[in-house]
């Protein structure tokens, strides 16, 4: 049974909303907060030591110290905990205030890469500011509607932007780019409460340019022919499949030895950044790529548990932190799909263990879910967060009905 004022006259599920709890059971986040400390720190230990097993060959042949770009893998992680706690104490009206700004600027920037055959925010390490400026700026817009979405009009902004966004990705030729930020926005629509016919416009939105521009590009077509009959596009690209399969599968379970590995030693390119995962399988063994795999989804484990669990009392954050996982998550696939070979490599990185600046946006990342434990208050205070109307109409639908 449903109260009149559930239905509208666009969502396909009809009004068949469940009512909402009425009371928020309290809910301690510190052993959440400590178990995703832990699996952070962990793996951030972990792929420092990857990246210097991976990079000091290339080091030494450059002619450079061996540790150089461990020491330059530290210097982003600094840089990313000194800004990850500079947010971490922001705040939270700030924060909200920046959201929008960030993601204009990123807009103009994407804008201008376009204009002038730019890369600026198309690399591995920049690409995450766009994805976390605009996670930012969805879960503003959607929290300052905590009384729901019923009509189309109200989506227009953000559907826009979203498309946007989208089709730039798309005419500067990064079609892996736009595929995790296409499926980062459906799942903020999701989380904003946006219902099934809303989310399936959006996409219908999104497709049919994305499905033009991918037609209207004939090199496009003839990579993902060429992909889809597991043939390839140049004798280089064949080599470069078939030696990271090999290094995927020459480890065995428990690996050769940290450092003992050959492929890294100019076999395969990027081996230190989107490849790294060839080489840990190589070094460290099929046992050791599973423990990594089982802590990065205890990260994400944490971080939708957290969301879920704040939703009635920070929507902001509740959003803000769906999309950061959402994010993770997709990269982690992506990154073990090429390095299979199963999908086209194209940039995506290991969160936490590929060389480069991503480091930076990760740990601001981590902060900004470390920042919504701070939303919990005490058990006697956890229902004033609830805004009165809310209140008011579940208590007169549990009235009404028994």
């Amino acid at each position: 049974m449903t109260r009149p004022d559930d239905y509208d006259d666009w969502n396909l599920n009809l009004g068949q909303t469940a009512p909402r709890a009425v009371h928020v059971q309290p809910y301690d986040g510190r052993v959440n907060g400590f178990v995703f400390c832990l699996s952070v720190s962990v793996l951030t230990v972990m792929g420092l030591l990857c990246v210097y097993s991976a990079s000091y060959p290339a080091a030494i042949a450059d002619g450079k110290v061996h540790y150089l770009y461990l020491v330059n893998q530290i210097i982003y992680t600094m840089m990313g905990m000194f800004l990850g706690i500079a947010v971490f104490l922001m705040p939270e009206k700030i924060i909200r205030t920046l959201c929008p700004v960030c993601m204009l600027s990123c807009l103009c920037i994407l804008c201008a890469d376009f204009m002038f055959g730019k890369t600026l925010l198309l690399q591995d390490g920049s690409v995450w500011f766009v994805y976390l400026s605009f996670c930012s700026y969805l879960s503003l817009f959607f929290a300052n509607r905590e009384d729901g979405i019923s009509n189309i009009r109200q989506i227009i902004i953000p559907v826009c932007f979203s498309i946007a966004f989208f089709l730039l990705l798309l005419f500067l030729k990064n079609f892996t780019y736009a595929f995790v930020f296409f499926v980062m926005t459906v799942v903020m629509f999701a989380a904003g409460s946006v219902g099934i016919g809303g989310i399936l416009l959006f996409v219908i939105f999104a497709m049919v340019p994305g499905v033009c521009r991918v037609l209207s590009d004939p090199d496009r077509v003839r990579m993902l022919l060429d992909f889809a009959m597991r043939g390839d596009l140049s004798v280089t690209n064949a080599s470069q499949m078939v030696l990271r399969r090999s290094a995927f599968v020459s480890g065995s379970l428990a690996g050769k030895g940290l450092g003992l590995g050959v492929y890294k030693n100019g076999l395969i390119n990027g081996i230190s950044g989107e490849y790294i995962f060839c080489n840990i399988c190589e070094e460290a063994g099929l046992l050791s790529v599973f423990f990594i795999l089982v802590l990065l989804m205890v990260v994400a484990a944490t971080v939708y548990q957290r969301a879920a669990n704040i939703r009635l009392i920070n929507r902001y954050f509740s959003n803000l932190i769906t999309g950061i996982a959402t994010v993770i998550c997709m990269r982690v696939v992506l990154n073990l799909l090429a390095c299979v070979n199963i999908v086209p490599g194209a940039g995506i990185g290991m969160p936490f263990f590929s060389s480069g600046p991503q480091i930076i946006v990760i740990m601001i990342e981590c902060s900004l879910v470390l920042k919504s434990n701070r939303t919990y208050e005490s058990p006697g205070t956890s229902v004033a967060k609830l805004s009165t109307k809310d209140v008011r109409s579940e208590v007169d639908f549990e009235s009404q009905n028994g």
